[in-house]
């Protein structure tokens, strides 16, 4: 309802009301020209017809708007370095120099203090020449450890060597041996066999064929046939065992002890068969003898055969005496074995000497590694003479002067690196579940002046004891400025997060400011007359909250003067504290 509509039907105003109108028409002609300038469209709307301006609450007001939230937390923290090094020394000395000063940059292995270091280069240049004496009287030790090992190795294998021969040659005068007193012994056998044979053949010849004696003469032929059978079988039974074991020697089977037994066996069987054949030879010619009569000439030849069997007997017995020599021989190759073992024997005592040589040899070796070991500490000792930067960073404390004496231990320089500075901060209770890794950060140091620098949170931590309030907020700073130290107090504030493109209002304009809440309500503007909101919320972001329903983009929303109002009462629309609507 327009304000001239109202004023027909209450009639014409006085005076006094007209002069005012009057008055009011530029001032407010002038106002809606300035509302036009300003960013807030709520101004428009106070050119609607509204109540006598004397009942009007004056209100302030923003526009609801869709923009982006974003969500901030706020720390507070120290800045501090996650790599520094304490530089000491490891001996004592008297500081002869110191290249770095405060807030100077250095880099890892620089020297930075010295001290001085004649005495250690004494004590190095001694270590050094006892440690040449110690290697050339380890080069001595062991060059005489390797002649008398040499000398021992080849006694050694030249004692072993005749032993070698000395049991070969007693094994071929053994085998000697066993070959001629077999070939004696069957010499003999046969030469006895014939003999008996040809004295038999005699005593037959000269007694003459009897009954009775062709009778025995025929079961002796009969008799001998059978042996010389048997001992056939034998002969070829040895001969076969004998090759057998031959053949098992080749391979490896059996020991050649085995084999020579098998052959001895062999033998001895061929020299029965062989007396056996005699025998019977002789027999039969004795029977046909006895079959066919004595003649004088046969007697004759018989009587021959005797005397030539006997001297045939006679030179085998004879022959004992080469088996006589064979023994002998045998005897003296046992001898040379024992001589050329007891050579042995003490060729292998020269090993206590190489023992001996090798120990010597031993003993030198150690002191030699330990002339090295002390090579290495006085070495050790010199470098510490010079002192060097653990890591590349910036000096930031220096404790020690040129002339100085200092000990062991005692700490001289602190170097930061100030790649690692970080900002340890602390975050409230409320914005711990917003902040997570990543996030971004914008950190002021008072001590720069409030100039911002770029940060990004790397941890979040509980606190370290019951003593400690607030979760514990490492950031990781963006950029390395020289001016940064240590110890600087900071502040920041962490993006935890944005919403874009959502229609928000100030969480100021809520007349019930309950944070957990999903629903309120706020007094919104429209022609110049309050009314009461409900609104459904979302998230919640700073000093803004998300509108889900029950406002609209454009709409004047109260911030101030919310206590006085009341359903469509007037109201006079303002600026909001600090500035045009937001």
């Amino acid at each position: 309802m327009s304000t001239a509509g109202a004023a027909g039907r209450r009639g014409p105003l006085p005076g006094g009301w007209r002069l005012a109108i009057a008055f009011l028409v530029p001032f407010c002609l002038l106002a809606g020209g300035c509302a036009r300038r300003a960013p807030v469209r709520a101004v428009a709307a106070s050119r609607a017809p509204a109540p006598p301006a004397a009942k009007a609450v004056p209100v302030g007001v923003v526009t609801a708007t869709r923009e982006t939230l974003v969500d901030t937390g706020q720390v507070v923290g120290t800045l501090t370095a996650e790599r520094r090094a304490t530089l000491a020394s490891q001996i004592d000395g008297r500081v002869v120099s110191v290249a770095a000063r405060e807030g100077m940059r250095v880099e890892q292995g620089q020297v930075v203090v010295s001290l001085f270091d004649g005495d250690y280069r004494t004590r190095l240049a001694a270590a050094e020449a006892e440690l040449r004496a110690a290697r050339h009287r380890l080069g001595g030790a062991e060059a005489d450890a390797e002649v008398t090992g040499t000398e021992v190795r080849v006694a050694e294998a030249q004692a072993a060597e005749q032993v070698r021969i000395a049991e070969a040659g007693l094994e071929q005068a053994r085998q000697e041996v066993r070959t001629t007193r077999q070939r004696v012994e069957a010499d003999v056998a046969l030469a006895q066999a014939q003999l008996a044979a040809a004295t038999a053949r005699v005593r037959l010849l000269r007694a003459g064929a009897r009954p009775q004696e062709l009778a025995r003469a025929k079961a002796e032929v009969a008799g001998a046939r059978a042996s010389l059978e048997s001992a056939e079988e034998e002969r070829a039974l040895a001969e076969r065992n004998w090759k057998r074991k031959s053949e098992l020697l080749a391979r490896g089977y059996v020991a050649r002890q085995v084999v020579e037994s098998a052959e001895r066996d062999w033998q001895r069987a061929s020299a029965e068969a062989a007396q056996a054949k005699a025998q019977l030879e002789s027999l039969q010619e004795a029977l046909k003898l006895l079959e066919a009569g004595s003649r004088p000439e046969e007697l004759a030849q018989a009587e021959a055969e005797v005397r030539a069997a006997e001297e045939r007997l006679a030179a085998a017995k004879a022959d004992a005496g080469v088996l006589a020599q064979k023994e002998q021989a045998a005897l003296a190759a046992e001898a040379e074995l024992r001589r050329a073992r007891e050579l042995l024997t003490a060729a292998r005592r020269g090993d206590a000497r190489v023992r001996k040589s090798h120990q010597e040899s031993q003993a030198t070796r150690y002191a030699a590694e330990l002339a090295e070991a002390n090579v290495r500490l006085a070495r050790g000792d010199l470098e510490k003479t010079s002192l060097r930067a653990p890591i590349a960073g910036v000096v930031s404390v220096r404790q020690v002067e040129p002339g100085e004496t200092v000990q062991a231990g005692q700490p001289l320089l602190e170097i930061l690196d100030p790649t690692s500075f970080y900002v340890e901060a602390t975050a409230l209770d409320r914005d711990v579940p917003r902040v997570s890794p990543g996030q971004p950060v914008t950190l002021r140091f008072d001590l720069l002046g409030g100039q911002t620098v770029p940060g990004r949170v790397r941890e979040v931590l509980p606190p370290a004891g019951p003593q400690e309030r607030g979760f514990r907020v490492k950031i990781a700073l963006g950029t390395t400025d020289r001016r940064l130290r240590p110890g600087m107090s900071a502040s920041g504030t962490i993006q935890a997060g944005s919403r874009p493109d959502v229609l928000a209002v100030p969480v100021a304009a809520l007349l019930a400011d309950e944070p957990e809440a999903r629903a309120g309500e706020v007094w919104i503007v429209r022609d110049n007359v309050a009314h009461r909101r409900r609104l459904r919320l979302g998230a919640r972001l700073g000093a803004r909250v998300e509108v889900l329903s029950g406002l609209t983009e454009g709409e004047l929303v109260v911030v101030e003067g919310q206590q006085l109002l009341k359903e469509g009462r007037p109201v006079r629309v303002q600026l909001a504290a600090g500035g045009a609507p937001r």
